[in-house]
């Protein structure tokens, strides 16, 4: 599975996820996520992938400076909508190209550092940032006790899941 497949294939059980919850529950903060909401974790990695998609227009992508959009924590519709056109620019985008990423490092005081980077390697830190928050978004669905609403990759990185299947041949 390529990236992009692979990325998309993250993208459409995202979508699956959302399908099972009620907004109440997609709104629902809870404590086992420090507070957060699963709608919450939605709209930050669907944010993580809304800046990447605005930015290789300018060729400098930007993470902290990218835009927060509450509606997408708290509207499944919008969570949806989002995710329709990310995987929609995701899969005509199969031509690598060069970027600058621009970090800020630092808690007082601003470390700004721009390092060359290119849309595959951005591609692939977003898929592995997906994973990681859909790992949390699970913890949710338990909470909620509808984790079996989920696939069983949902969450798992395939490198763990590869390693599993190889651990029981």
């Amino acid at each position: 599975m390529d990236l992009n497949k692979a990325l998309v294939y993250n993208l459409n059980e995202l979508q699956s996820g959302i399908n099972e919850l009620s907004d109440e529950e997609f709104q629902l903060k809870m404590e086992i996520l420090s507070g957060a909401s699963i709608g919450q974790h939605y709209r930050h990695l669907i944010e993580f992938l809304s800046c990447l998609k605005d930015s290789v227009i300018n060729g400098e992508v930007n993470y902290d400076a990218r835009r927060r959009d509450l509606d997408i924590e708290n509207s499944r519709i919008t969570a949806l909508q989002k995710i329709d056109s990310i995987k929609q620019w995701v899969e005509i985008n199969s031509e690598n190209r060069p970027l600058i990423l621009n970090v800020q490092y630092g808690y007082e005081e601003t470390i700004e550092t721009k390092l060359n980077t290119d849309l595959f390697r951005e591609l692939a830190y977003n898929l592995e940032h997906c994973v990681h928050h859909m790992a949390l978004i699970k913890i949710g669905f338990r909470q909620l006790n509808k984790q079996e609403k989920l696939s069983s990759h949902f969450g798992v990185a395939s490198s763990t899941t590869r390693h599993h299947q190889s651990a029981k041949a």
